[in-house]
């Protein structure tokens, strides 16, 4: 089975347009699209986004909203062999009629938005991000379609960030956990660089495919950035338990906490990862912390992990929207992105 030509939904996105911008850049020639939706040109900034791919070689399948139905995307979907999809969180669900109409439409493999921990080795009811995900991986393998689900820890660039307790511009980190525990992290343009490798490996088809740049704890990834700076951080690391409300059906309420849990408990570890077998190059820790120190980063919020300001709150909102601004900027160079939080983590 040949793939060539690739469907990325959701390449607005931080991950997204990295994934776009990988498969772009290959020498294997893919031709690339991205599946935009009416709604989605209404923000400036992903109509900035998207303007930047087209100029770089990628086709626009435009679906208006009336025609984001099982028929209307069955058309859309027509002549591409791999659909990845790189979704947000609060727009899993879309995954199901993407799903269903790839499969009408012929299409050959579905990568769905996954891109975190391997949820279906994490206890259920933890959040209902996880189940959601874990139930689309089961309607995906019950399909009879070709898969790759992929699993690489944690984000570099959406983990280290206030959100999370890392706030670089005070030298502070104030989060919770086991300073020691190890966990996985992988950055944007390591995946992006090796997800095209995997559409070509017949190892890759139809498995669970491990990658992470490089399993490192609390304690070593506080140590690269105080080397990177070249000054001391104020370190506060409390102990970690699941909140009771993570079982609420809001996507994002208890998120941090529960990742942070989750590392803490060994559930971010990645074993047998394919980059590693296959000799990639991979962004290390120390490699991350010298670029992430020296960027002039933009003006963050703090948000505390004990939750007394919420991702609803109007200063937060106002940083959200400025996100993708920023990846703009980006999107042609090697410069890290820096969200204030992101649907891809976890």
């Amino acid at each position: 089975m040949h793939i060539r030509n690739v469907l990325v939904c959701g390449a607005t996105g931080q991950l997204g347009t990295h994934i776009t911008n990988g498969l772009l850049d290959s020498p294997e020639d893919f031709n690339v699209s991205i599946l935009v939706r009416e709604t989605g040109l209404q923000d400036p900034s992903k109509q900035a986004v998207v303007t930047v791919l087209q100029s770089r070689g990628a086709k626009v399948v435009f679906v208006p909203d009336i025609s984001f139905t099982l028929e209307g995307l069955t058309e859309s979907l027509q002549g591409f062999d791999c659909v990845i999809s790189t979704v947000g969180t609060p727009s899993v669900e879309s995954q199901y009629i993407i799903l269903e109409a790839a499969q009408r439409a012929g299409v050959q493999r579905f990568i769905p938005s996954s891109w975190g921990f391997d949820f279906d080795k994490l206890p259920r009811d933890v959040h209902p991000v996880w189940d959601a995900k874990r139930k689309f991986h089961q309607t995906l393998l019950d399909s009879g379609m070709d898969y790759t689900i992929i699993c690489l820890g944690v984000l570099y660039e959406s983990f280290f960030t206030p959100f999370f307790g890392f706030d670089l511009q005070r030298r502070q980190v104030l989060t919770r956990g086991d300073l020691d525990a190890k966990f996985a992290v992988t950055s944007y343009s390591d995946i992006a660089s090796w997800l095209p490798k995997m559409l070509l490996d017949p190892a890759c088809r139809n498995a669970h495919v491990n990658v992470c740049s490089q399993i490192v704890s609390f304690r070593e990834a506080v140590q690269c950035f105080e080397e990177a700076s070249g000054s001391p951080f104020d370190v506060d690391i409390k102990s970690c338990s699941l909140p009771g409300r993570c079982g609420q059906a809001d996507c994002w309420c208890g998120f941090s906490e529960c990742i942070l849990y989750i590392i803490s408990h060994g559930g971010a570890m990645i074993d047998n990862a394919w980059n590693v077998a296959r000799g990639e190059r991979a962004t290390s820790m120390r490699e991350f912390a010298e670029r992430a120190v020296t960027r002039r980063l933009p003006a963050l919020t703090y948000l505390a992990i004990s939750g007394e300001k919420t991702l609803h709150s109007p200063s937060h909102t106002r940083l959200a929207r400025s996100r993708n601004a920023i990846m703009v900027e980006s999107v042609l160079s090697d410069d890290f992105p820096w969200p204030v939080l992101s649907a891809d983590c976890g």
